[in-house]
C-alpha cells in the first residue's frame, strides 16, 4: 500500500497544519551603514556585521543588496575608500597610518586604493592639494 492509497495518511496529512512559522524582524539598511561606518576598522566582511546585528547572514546580504543595489562587501570597500581619500585630503598623516586607522595592512590598502582609484594614495594627495590652490 503505497501513501496515494493508505488511509492514515491521507487523513494526517489533510487535518495536519504546517508549524506556524514568526516572520523575522526587517533589517534596518541605516542601521547597517551607520553601524559598518562606526565600526570600520574593526570590519573585515559582511560575516562579522551580521553577526554583531545577530542576523542571518545571507538575509543581511540579500536585504542590503535589494535596498542598495551593491553588495554589502561593496559598501564595505567603498566606505573604506571614501575615508582613505578624506584622510588625505584633510590631514598630513602618513598613508600607512591611514590605512592602519581604517583596519587594514598598508600594502593591500594601497592597492584597494590605486585600483579603485587609478592613482596612488600620495598622487590622489597631490592632485587634491594642487586643485586647491
Amino acid at each position: 500500500m503505497d501513501a496515494s492509497t493508505n488511509p492514515f495518511y491521507q487523513s494526517a496529512t489533510a487535518t495536519a497544519s504546517p508549524p506556524r512559522v514568526d516572520k523575522p524582524a526587517s533589517i534596518n539598511i541605516s542601521i547597517v551603514k551607520s553601524f559598518v561606518d562606526t565600526n570600520l576598522p574593526r570590519i573585515h566582511d559582511p560575516r562579522q556585521v551580521a553577526e554583531q546585528l545577530n542576523c542571518a547572514l545571507n538575509r543581511l546580504k540579500r536585504t542590503f543588496y535589494e535596498s542598495e543595489r551593491m553588495t554589502l562587501s561593496q559598501f564595505i570597500r567603498e566606505s573604506r575608500l571614501s575615508k582613505m581619500k578624506e584622510q588625505l585630503v584633510q590631514s598630513d598623516l602618513a598613508c600607512k597610518v591611514i590605512c592602519l586607522a581604517l583596519g587594514v595592512r598598508e600594502d593591500a590598502g594601497a592597492r584597494m586604493f590605486k585600483n579603485a582609484t587609478g592613482v596612488t594614495m600620495e598622487g590622489f594627495r597631490k592632485m587634491q592639494k594642487d586643485l586647491r590652490c
